[in-house]
Parts: structure tokens; C-alpha cells; sequence
């Protein structure tokens, strides 16, 4: 369950509890996602980080995020923020 609030700087704008994916069944399951608890102030910065296939695009999905709408403009073109090159382009990063 996951849900998003702003009273003030400093108040949580987002809480999420027990979220948890697992892809296949029975002898085929794989759990990408054990109960992950997140809650986020309106202050911080948040990075989700991992190699290719952690599970960060689903816990973008989970939280209700369309993570292929995550776009930033560098040098005139648009790119995906989780563009699965992992090319990181440090100059938008400050």
C-alpha cells in the first residue's frame, strides 16, 4: 500500500509497506521484490539504484510510477531515466 501526502518541508510525501513481486510460479518463482518499506520526506532526494533486472522498474510500478514516462532533456534529446543502457550522464546530476 503505498500513499502520498505534503502538509510541509519536512512531512512525508510518501509511505509505502510490504511491497513485494514475484514473477512465475510454483518451482519457477522468482521473488523480485521482498517486503520493501519506504517513506520519503519532501525534503530528501530519492536514487534508485541496481544492476539490470534488481527490480527497480517494478518498484517504480508498484509505487504507480510509468517509468517509461521518466524523461530528461540532454542536449537537445530526450532520454528514458531508466534507459536500459545504464549510461549515467553526470552533468544533469548536481
Amino acid at each position: 500500500m503505498s500513499s502520498l501526502k505534503n502538509e510541509s518541508t519536512n512531512s512525508v510525501i510518501l509511505t509505502a509497506s510490504g511491497l513485494a513481486k514475484t514473477y512465475g510460479k510454483g518451482s519457477t518463482a522468482v521473488d523480485v521484490l521482498k517486503e520493501i518499506d519506504l517513506q520519503v520526506s519532501a525534503s530528501e532526494k530519492v536514487a534508485i539504484v541496481g544492476s539490470s533486472g534488481s527490480g527497480k522498474s517494478t518498484l517504480l510500478h508498484l509505487l504507480g510510477v510509468d517509468h517509461e514516462r521518466l524523461t530528461y532533456k540532454f542536449q537537445g534529446r530526450r532520454f528514458r531515466l531508466t534507459d536500459v543502457e545504464g549510461k549515467v550522464v553526470r552533468e544533469i546530476l548536481s
